[in-house]
């Protein structure tokens, strides 16, 4: 995760790495032989644009062969996204990092119907969307959502204080036979 500031004596050790990517802008500290020294001519090191200088210099990362990746903060359609390039994820974010603004602002007052696309495309690559965020449409007039994909991870009080009054999840219609309204939970 971008928090992370230490990995700990051996962490990886015996691990086959392949590939590390690391989100923190801020190379975490790393204790001793944390990685196989083999590792160093056989793995990349992923990070994101902007930040790699600091990995070149940084003790232990600056032996990895250091690729950078990028990240957009945009709007497409009604929604405003987190695009990895990376991991070609697509992260479906609060409209601003204002904890007060919500998607009103777009929608208005009027109830809304949405559905949230398995992948959307900017500067021509495609992102998978994998993710509401936290927060996402928390206090929205937001009246019905339609999920497409069953894996779509829904982030913390991502619809809370809403005026929700439903979402379709048709894929997930088989699992929600197995569940009363006391053990399920959204």
């Amino acid at each position: 995760p971008s928090s992370m500031i230490s990995i700990k004596d051996g962490a990886f050790a015996g691990c086959p790495l392949a590939s590390i990517t690391s989100e923190a802008t801020t190379p975490p500290v790393l204790g001793s032989g944390v990685f196989d020294t083999d590792i160093y001519e056989s793995a990349k090191l992923l990070v994101k644009e902007g930040s790699d200088e600091a990995y070149k210099t940084a003790e232990g990362w600056k032996n990895f062969f250091i690729l950078t990746y990028e990240t957009y903060d945009v709007k497409i359609g009604e929604f405003f996204w987190h695009l990895n390039t990376q991991t070609k994820s697509a992260q479906l974010i609060p409209q601003s990092n204002d904890p007060n603004a919500n998607y009103n602002q777009i929608f208005g007052a009027e109830s809304k119907y949405l559905e949230i696309p398995t992948e959307v495309t900017y500067k021509n690559l495609t992102f998978k969307v994998t993710e509401i965020a936290d927060n996402a449409f928390n206090g929205s007039s937001l009246l019905f959502l339609k999920i497409t994909d069953p894996n779509l991870i829904i982030g913390t009080n991502a619809l809370a204080n809403c005026a929700i009054k439903g979402i379709d999840v048709p894929s997930l219609a088989y699992y929600l036979t197995t569940f009363t309204a006391d053990n399920f939970l959204f």
